[in-house]
């Protein structure tokens, strides 16, 4: 996993060392996925990367200044994103809350991020979802990867939350999956019959007895993000689908769909694990079909053919 970056951080500041508590306290005692902590560890690399350890040593110097001058650095240089430098600031803001609970701070600091346009979700068309419902694996790669990418299709999950799906947190009888979210948070997810009998054939082939996870390496491990990416962009290319956001890409398009469908919006904020219900209703919007459809009965040109 990706820690500090050794050049940045070679002779640890005071500071640096307080982050390294802050990372410690969020690994062992929260347990956040190793996802999460690669953001922590990356945007701190980026802190440091335009704030040197010289410049910013101890807690007292990290002051509003020294955010305004990091964000200010990143805007300077063309080539980097407005959401690549939101990215950093989601990373830093957890750490400045992890300060002032301390009482490091005496005050909180801000750290707003940039405003950036606002994009329609990617989403896979219902097409796209077929075509990757029928893949036809025939390895434990490949089979391993449709299972994932079919039950976050089917159930909405985070990739976090089926990496660290226990077998025995699949209730087969019942179709209903627990999983463990933000926070630990657990929920309990159903599942289709169609789901089903695509886990119990990966099981059968591919989960050995007494595996932790459920999805997981040859040995019954943890898989690592970047593998699974990894078949994930293969196996829907081989099908001649753009991959686009890889697996956050399908937890949209499963809640995009199951409001199409007529899915109840409350229903899916207790499936998506949101705790507020605002993030949810990204997804009741209507579709562009239903738009065109309304539209050409009551534009008043259009009404009239």
């Amino acid at each position: 996993m990706k820690t500090y970056d050794a050049d940045l951080i070679a002779n640890p500041t005071p500071l640096d060392k307080i982050h390294q508590l802050f990372i410690r306290e969020k690994k062992y005692l929260e347990n956040v996925s190793e996802k999460y902590l690669i953001q922590l560890y990356q945007s701190w690399n980026a802190f440091r990367r335009k704030v040197p350890g010289d410049s910013v040593p101890t807690v007292a110097e990290f002051t509003q200044s020294a955010l305004l001058e990091f964000v200010a650095a990143y805007k300077e240089e063309e080539k980097v994103k407005d959401i690549t430098i939101n990215t950093y600031i989601s990373g830093i803001k957890p750490f400045i809350s992890w300060l002032y609970e301390n009482e490091y701070l005496a005050k909180p600091l801000r750290l707003n991020t940039l405003k950036t346009e606002k994009r329609l979700l990617e989403v896979l068309t219902e097409e796209e979802v077929e075509s990757i419902r029928g893949f036809k694996s025939s390895c434990l790669s490949e089979s391993r990867i449709h299972a994932i990418a079919c039950t976050i299709l089917d159930a909405g999950c985070r990739i976090t939350e089926i990496c660290t799906l226990s077998p025995e947190n699949i209730d087969f009888d019942n179709l209903v999956l627990k999983v463990y979210g933000k926070g630990r948070k657990e929920r309990l997810i159903p599942f289709s019959f169609e789901l089903r009998k695509i886990l119990l054939r990966h099981q059968k082939a591919y989960v050995p007895k007494g595996a932790r996870y459920f999805f997981c390496n040859h040995f019954g491990g943890k898989l690592h993000y970047g593998n699974i990416r990894k078949h994930y962009v293969a196996m829907v290319k081989s099908l001649g689908v753009e991959p686009k956001g890889a697996f956050h890409t399908l937890r949209h398009t499963f809640g995009t769909l199951y409001i199409k469908n007529g899915g109840n919006q409350f229903y899916l904020q207790q499936i998506l694990g949101h705790a507020d219900i605002s993030t949810t209703k990204i997804y009741v919007t209507p579709d562009l079909d239903s738009m065109r459809d309304v539209h050409g009965r009551f534009s008043p040109l259009g009404k009239r053919h």
